[in-house]
């Protein structure tokens, strides 16, 4: 079975925010034309939803592990970042939601309520950018890296079980067999 390699939140990361250029891009022609041409905000926002539950859920089962083991200052910090994690998920839904009102055509072009939905979609977008640079800049992801061989399998498997492994979704490099280890049977794909 293969173990969660290292850098995989990171690289989530990454993804997310070339998602959240292209929300961004699609809400600021929104408030420019009152219009998206060939494109679906919905679409495109119900990808980054799901992409940003994947990775939370992600963050969350890969930390549970070392949560227990890192110093009190450093629990106080993740704790935030895991608390925040909720925050983020309603102001997704509220996203969302005013999306699907736009889709369905309830949202008049240039309108108020337009408005309210470009100004709720940015602000969405930097919650998350931010988000993203506290984890980075704080230990976050280093927890990851703290994990043993033994709770890097435990923590795949997880993944694997709350359907938000993907192997794909990772790099070449991630995917590849520990420096020195060969690609017997604990490094096969699931």
């Amino acid at each position: 079975m293969q173990k969660l390699p290292e850098g995989y939140l990171q690289h989530d990361h990454q993804a997310i925010m070339r998602m959240l250029t292209q929300v961004e891009g699609a809400l600021q022609q929104l408030a420019a034309t009152g219009t998206l041409p060939n494109a679906s905000l919905h679409a495109l926002v119900r990808r980054l939803d799901d992409e940003v539950e994947r990775h939370f859920m992600k963050e969350e089962l890969v930390l549970g592990p070392v949560l227990s083991q890192v110093e009190p200052d450093e629990r106080a910090a993740l704790s935030e970042i895991l608390q925040d994690h909720e925050r983020l998920r309603q102001e997704m839904g509220a996203f969302r939601a005013a999306v699907e009102l736009h889709e369905e055509g309830h949202l008049r072009p240039k309108s108020t309520a337009q408005s309210k939905l470009i100004l709720r979609g940015l602000d969405l977008v930097r919650s998350l950018v931010q988000h993203m640079q506290r984890e980075e800049s704080s230990s976050f992801l280093d927890a990851e890296r703290q994990l043993s061989s033994e709770q890097r399998l435990a923590v795949a498997q997880q993944l694997r079980e709350a359907a938000v492994w993907e192997d794909l979704a990772a790099p070449p490099e991630l995917n590849a067999p520990p420096h020195g280890g060969s690609s017997g049977s604990s490094h096969e794909a699931p």
